[in-house]
């Protein structure tokens, strides 16, 4: 079916029905509610500058001011699939995904977002080129906060998250982890805990690059696995 604004929508939510958009632009500027299902975009340009709830979970701590009522009322989880030239562009408000649970027993895994590489499950494989072009970008890191509780599956793409910052209180999580071709993480250097895990069982090699900056001390530890020198660990500290 077609992606439709459904009839739960009020003047203080816009909500959306899960389904398929082909072509154009999808701009969130107020108050939305996706319901939990999957959806499907082929070359749209999605711009988000308002707050947006992507799927619902019992007791989510995030809810677009006017769609309590419609988010209470349909708990579940949403995916979003992206294939052609579709984008993610994240400017403002806060934007929370909650995944949709894909396979069955083993097999099973939480998903919030997913871009292949060749056509896949009657999806279209993704055109945009990780070399010059993000998936997923967040554009203002001191007024977006960014959460995503499943995982982020788009192996040929390009995600960049903006130098994130405490200021203004925005978030960016990856709970559920990322598989991407290219990421682009970037923090101010008075965030505390900035963690970054690379299960070496997933790849053969990649490449870490960390610079820091700050007044002050800063210790970075870098772990990695070289395709012919084997693991690696790398420790400095940096003194301002």
């Amino acid at each position: 079916s077609e992606l439709s604004v459904s009839a739960e929508s009020t003047p203080s939510c816009t909500v959306y029905s899960p389904g398929t958009k082909t072509g154009g632009s999808l701009d969130v500027s107020t108050s939305t509610f996706f319901l939990p299902g999957t959806y499907y975009f082929v070359d749209v340009e999605i711009t988000i500058t308002g707050p947006a709830l992507v799927g619902m979970i019992d007791g989510a701590p995030r809810v677009p001011a006017g769609c309590e009522t419609q988010a209470a009322a349909h708990e579940g989880g949403a995916v979003w699939v992206f294939g052609g030239s579709s984008t993610l562009l994240v400017d403002k408000g806060d934007v929370d995904f909650y995944p949709l649970t894909l396979g069955t027993g083993a097999t099973a895994h939480d998903v919030s977002l997913m871009a292949f590489t060749t056509a896949t499950g009657g999806f279209a494989a993704s055109t945009v080129d990780p070399n010059d072009t993000e998936l997923v970008n967040r554009k203002n890191p001191t007024q977006s906060s960014l959460s995503f509780h499943g995982l982020v599956w788009a192996p040929g793409s390009w995600l960049n998250t903006g130098s994130s910052t405490t200021s203004g209180g925005a978030r960016l999580e990856f709970l559920g982890g990322l598989t991407l071709a290219r990421a682009t993480l970037e923090t101010a250097a008075n965030v505390d805990g900035f963690n970054i895990s690379v299960p070496v069982r997933l790849v053969k090699y990649h490449l870490i690059e960390v610079t820091a900056v700050r007044n002050g001390t800063t210790k970075v530890r870098t772990v990695s696995r070289h395709p012919s020198t084997g693991l690696q660990v790398l420790t400095w500290r940096v003194v301002g």
